[in-house]
């Protein structure tokens, strides 16, 4: 993984472009008055010293290459109306736990009254559901065991990007405009990234502030719902094994 530069470091950069006219310009934040910054009292990781599109490659780069972790939340979907006249009705909430990575990982998802575990582990998905889930896909073996099949994209498509980590957080935070990272405060753990107008703000993402700018919690809204998710373990092995038992083999 790329180590991030520290403020420290950011700071000390831009003191030395000055010293060498052969070296590349360092690009100086313009949203943030360097000259009231102590590098020795800014430790960290330097995040909020970047504007908001760097910010956001930082910790979609962070994401893309801790591998597994741990996360679990909800997103309640939000329904329009044809009319314009008619406001937004309150659709299905969608609960997951999700641990692993995106080619291999394992799930569970309750939407309304389904509920489906996942397993995917070596190219190959496994669901298993509830007599309600198995009803509404009509495939009676959901609700016999898990069912496994080399191409699942359609009976996976109504949760993306719910099992995707990098996808979840891009979609639901990182495409905010405008989106700004608030500067450190103390010894915080965190750095809270605010999404959307600082008037009135769709959501937050709270990342480390030491090392890679992993998250931590999010919370989002946009037309479509919305979501609140809390992430742990970013890094750590996480075992995940195909299913011994199967009620529909692969094919």
């Amino acid at each position: 993984m790329r180590r991030r530069r520290s403020a420290v470091a950011l700071l000390a950069l831009v003191a030395l472009t000055g010293c060498s006219a052969a070296a590349e310009p360092v690009p100086v934040p313009e949203h943030v008055d360097l000259s009231t910054l102590d590098p020795q009292g800014q430790p960290g990781n330097g995040l909020w010293l970047l504007s908001g599109d760097a910010a956001v490659a930082e910790i979609s780069q962070a994401i893309r290459a801790a591998g597994g972790v741990r996360y679990e939340g909800s997103f309640v979907e939000t329904i329009e109306s044809e009319d314009p006249e008619v406001p937004p009705t309150t659709g299905r909430s969608l609960d997951v736990a999700f641990q692993g990575a995106s080619d291999r990982f394992s799930a569970t998802v309750d939407a309304g009254t389904s509920h489906v575990e996942i397993v995917v582990a070596d190219g190959l998905t496994y669901l298993r559901g509830n007599r309600a889930y198995a009803d509404r896909t009509g495939i009676a073996e959901f609700a016999e065991g898990f069912v496994c099949t080399a191409s699942a994209e359609a009976l996976l498509a109504e949760w993306r990007p719910l099992l995707d980590p990098a996808a979840l957080v891009e979609e639901l935070a990182l495409g905010a405009d405008p989106l700004a990272v608030e500067p450190r405060i103390g010894d915080s753990e965190t750095l809270t990234v605010v999404l959307g107008s600082g008037d009135a703000p769709v959501g937050r993402l709270l990342v480390e502030a030491e090392g890679a700018p992993l998250p931590r919690l999010l919370e989002a809204a946009d037309t479509s719902g919305d979501g609140s998710f809390t992430f742990t373990g970013w890094g750590e092995p996480v075992a995940v094994e195909a299913p011994g038992e199967l009620a529909r083999p692969c094919r």
